[in-house]
């Protein structure tokens, strides 16, 4: 993968993982479950690493971080709002989509960097921690929601 592309990608997931940072937080703020908010919260420190990370990546290759990417996060805390409004089950579902596209980028992303010098063998192995993080979190938003809709929540 080339340079440009490389970097038009990681300011794909600095904006994706930025979005679940909001998301996440938002939702915990709102949730009225000890357990669910406390996940809520440690997977919004997760995923802030990985911005960090990702962040990282962008500058040391000379590129900016996209500041739309920030704004757009933003907008996320809105839509996590909404989730109030409908079941847990509900909205720990959207989640399990963000995480599930996530996933499913990271492993496009991965396939494509070609490890042909020190940093991009150290990006790649940052990027595969990511990848087993977003699989973590989309089996746990996919578990619990199974786990809720048959307490009827």
């Amino acid at each position: 993968m080339k340079d440009d592309l490389l970097l038009l990608a990681l300011n794909w997931f600095y904006l994706l993982e930025l979005t679940q940072v909001d998301f996440y937080l938002t939702q915990a703020k709102y949730s009225e479950d000890k357990y669910n908010t406390l996940v809520l919260l440690e997977m919004a420190d997760n995923e802030t690493v990985h911005a960090n990370k990702i962040k990282g990546y962008i500058e040391h290759m000379g590129g900016f971080p996209t500041k739309i990417g920030k704004y757009l996060s933003h907008a996320s805390k809105y839509i996590a709002k909404l989730t109030n409004y409908t079941t847990t089950a509900n909205f720990f579902y959207v989640n399990y989509i963000i995480e599930s596209i996530a996933f499913s980028d990271y492993k496009k992303i991965i396939k494509a960097i070609e490890p042909e010098n020190t940093f991009k063998k150290e990006m790649l192995n940052g990027l595969i921690k990511n990848l087993i993080d977003e699989d973590e979190h989309r089996n746990w938003f996919l578990g619990t929601r199974r786990s809720l809709q048959k307490k009827g929540n």
